[in-house]
Order: structure tokens, then C-alpha cells, then sequence
């Protein structure tokens, strides 16, 4: 449904894209009461496997998800070297390219979009058995941001981007929720420092800690972390461990331009 409409689109309009038909999902769950029960959501039962049941709290549901990540990311691996997987590669890098080789562009888009929603719905099915009860409310804009900011911080160009980005959400989340009561004031003392009156930093420290009792400063922190990556790390962490582990190979060697994006002129434009 969302494959086909979003064909033309690239980069950042396809994001939004996949995030409005996101928000439309999401009003039609809350509206479609026979089904969804609307904004009252529903239980989940616990699941049954192999005939016995695997409580949410237990060992064994950790096990279970672990495991069926990990068959999943082998699957993918396994996927992304087969003849769809390099198309896919190829379609990332370059479009023009990849039609010029013969490849069907707006197939392979619709399988790509295919495959993660597949994916991305067998985690939904593992979520909703873990808290046991689900509903429209749950998923909201900040889980979709959390969700590009996973790809953004781990790394977009392989698969060990979206593990080493989910683990610092992970990590992120609860060192934030211990440092919100810390930070206006940490906030009111530089601003102190660089020169504001008493009365101006106990304003400052009021406005944060109105910001983070209604839940905005995870997002304006969520938002400043999207950002430094972008300026600072775009490749995410994995790329920087690429350039760690270059580092070593080619010491004494490397050189710092060695990731930069290399700037390609036709003729005409070499020869202003």
C-alpha cells in the first residue's frame, strides 16, 4: 500500500512518507473499535509454545526473541548476498545505475518495503506479547523518530548499524530518565557561567524542568543526538568502528579523508 505511492520518492521525503502512512494506520486502529476495541485496546494472551506457556517475565521469552533475532539477521545476511540482495545494494547506491545494469527499480522497492514491514511486524507480534496488552496510543510519532534515530545512530550501511543502534537507545533511555531531575539545573549553572543573572538562570532552570515533567526534553535530547551524528558521525557507530578498525590495519598509513565522500565532476564542470 505504501510501496507503490512512494516509488519517486528518496531520502527524507520517503521518510515522511512512511511516517504519515504510520499516523494514518494509527488513526484508523483507534477508529476501527470492532476489531482494535479504538483507544480502550486490547489484552494479549501469553504465548504458547510447544504446547507449554512462555510467561512475559521469564528467561525463556529472552531466549525466544534472542533467537528469533538472531535467525532473522542470519536470514537477512544470507539475503543481502543472494541476487535480490545485491539489487538492492545497487538501487541504494545509485538508481540510475542499477536500471542501467538491467535492474527492475520499482520491483525491487516494493519487495524491499515488503521485507521490512514483514520484519518489523514479527517484532511488533514479540512486543505486544511482552507487555501484554497493545493499543493505538503505544505507537506514537516519538516511537517512529526512535525508530530512524536506531538507523541514524547505529549506521545505515549494514546490519550491525541497526543492533549497535538499538543498543544505545537502550542504553540512552533509562541514563536520561535518571538525569532529568539533573539537567535544568545543570542547564541554570551554564548559564550562569556565561554571564546570566541569578533571576534569568532560575528562569532557565524553571522552563527545563517544565520542559521535562511534560516529556518534551527526551525529545529535544533524542533531537540534539540526531543532530551531532548527522554533522559529526553520519556513517553512525558502525562506520566509526570501520574507521578504527582501518585505522589499525593501515597505521601508519591512514589517512583522515579516507571516508570522505569524494566529489565527482563530469568534464565540463572539471574544466571551469
Amino acid at each position: 500500500m505504501v510501496g507503490f505511492p512512494a516509488l519517486r520518492l528518496q531520502g527524507i521525503y520517503l521518510v515522511i512518507a512512511t511516517i504519515s502512512f504510520a499516523l494514518i494506520v494509527e488513526e484508523v486502529l483507534a477508529r476501527w473499535e470492532s476489531v482494535t476495541h479504538g483507544n480502550d485496546g486490547m489484552r494479549v494472551k501469553t504465548i504458547q509454545l510447544l504446547g507449554s506457556t512462555v510467561p512475559r517475565d521469564s528467561p525463556t521469552f529472552y531466549y525466544l526473541c534472542l533467537g528469533l533475532l538472531i535467525l532473522v539477521i542470519v536470514g537477512t545476511l544470507n539475503l543481502m548476498r543472494s541476487s535480490t540482495g545485491r539489487a538492492f545494494v545497487a538501487i541504494r547506491d545509485s538508481e540510475t545505475a542499477a536500471k542501467s545494469m538491467g535492474i527492475n527499480v520499482a520491483s525491487y522497492k516494493v519487495k524491499s518495503f515488503a521485507l521490512s514491514a514483514a520484519i518489523t511486524g514479527f517484532a511488533g507480534c514479540l512486543f505486544a506479547h511482552k507487555m501484554s496488552f497493545i493499543s493505538p496510543e503505544m505507537f506514537t510519532l516519538q516511537l517512529s523518530i526512535e525508530f530512524i534515530m536506531v538507523i541514524i545512530i547505529g549506521g545505515v550501511l549494514s546490519l550491525h548499524g541497526a543492533v549497535l543502534g538499538a543498543i544505545f537507545i537502550v542504553m540512552v533511555d533509562p541514563f536520561l530518565t535518571f538525569l532529568k531531575d539533573d539537567i535544568p539545573g545543570l542547564v541554570a549553572g551554564l548559564a550562569a557561567t556565561f554571564g546570566a543573572g541569578a533571576e534569568q538562570a532560575a528562569h532557565i532552570k524553571a522552563n527545563i524542568a517544565a520542559i521535562a515533567s511534560a516529556n518534551g526534553l527526551k525529545g529535544a535530547i533524542y533531537g540534539l543526538i540526531i543532530m551531532l551524528f548527522i554533522l559529526f558521525e553520519p556513517y553512525g557507530i558502525y562506520g566509526r568502528w570501520l574507521k578504527i578498525k582501518l585505522f589499525f590495519q593501515l597505521f601508519p598509513l591512514y589517512k583522515r579523508a579516507t571516508f570522505k565522500r569524494q566529489k565527482i565532476y563530469v568534464k565540463s564542470e572539471r574544466n571551469r
